[in-house]
C-alpha cells in the first residue's frame, strides 16, 4: 500500500502539464484590406472590407472583421433598382506555422449584418421602393493560404462561407444571402 501511495502521490511531478500557451505571451496585431468575389441573391457579388487583429503569440487572432457589397448587384423583377448589403462582426483566428514561408489560417467572423433595396439611378425612378432595411445575424468561417512576403506584409487567398439567419426582407430569404465566396486578403503588422 506504501508504495501505491507513494507512486500515485509522485504522478503530477512527473507528468508535464500541456496548454495551448505556456510562457510569455507575446502581442503583435494587423490590419488587413480584401476584396471577396461571390454569390448573393442569384446574382454575383463582388465585396470589400477590411479586419484587425491582436495576435497572441503568433496564433491566436482576436479582431474584427467588416465588409459591403461595391458592385450593383440587381434584383429579379425590379428594374433601375440594386441591392445593398454589408456586414461586420468579432473576427476570431488560428494561424497554423506563422513562421513559415507558406502557412494558413483558420478563421471565422461572428457578427450582424443589413440588407436593402436602393434605385440606383433617382432620374430614371418611377417605382415605389420600401426603403427600409433588415437586419440579421451572421458567421463566417473560413480558411487562407498565406505567403509571408516580408516582415511586415503577407498575401492571403482563401474561402468563406457566408450563413445568415434572421432575414425577414422584401422576397428575401436567409437561403438568398448565404453563400461561398473567394478573397484575396493583403495583410500589413507585426507578425
Amino acid at each position: 500500500m506504501l508504495v501505491i501511495l507513494a507512486f500515485l502521490f509522485s504522478i503530477p511531478s512527473i507528468a508535464q502539464q500541456q496548454a495551448l500557451m505556456s510562457g510569455p505571451i507575446e502581442s503583435t496585431g494587423y490590419g488587413a484590406f480584401f476584396t471577396k468575389i461571390g454569390q448573393i441573391n442569384g446574382e454575383m457579388g463582388i465585396f470589400m472590407g477590411g479586419q484587425g487583429a491582436w495576435l497572441i503569440n503568433h496564433r491566436i487572432g482576436i479582431g474584427g472583421k467588416g465588409y459591403g457589397i461595391i458592385n450593383e448587384a440587381k434584383v429579379e423583377g425590379m428594374e433601375n433598382v440594386k441591392m445593398e448589403f454589408g456586414c461586420w462582426g468579432a473576427l476570431l483566428e488560428y494561424v497554423v506555422a506563422s513562421e513559415n514561408l507558406v502557412h494558413f489560417n483558420i478563421h471565422s467572423m461572428i457578427g450582424a449584418g443589413g440588407v436593402r433595396y436602393a434605385i440606383m439611378d433617382y432620374k430614371d425612378a418611377h417605382q415605389d421602393i420600401d426603403y427600409t432595411q433588415d437586419g440579421f445575424f451572421v458567421v463566417e468561417p473560413g480558411v487562407d493560404l498565406v505567403v509571408n512576403i516580408n516582415r511586415n506584409f503577407r498575401i492571403g487567398i482563401g474561402a468563406t462561407y457566408r450563413i445568415v439567419s434572421g432575414v425577414d426582407y422584401a422576397d428575401l430569404s436567409n437561403v438568398d444571402l448565404n453563400g461561398v465566396a473567394g478573397h484575396l486578403v493583403l495583410k500589413f503588422g507585426v507578425f
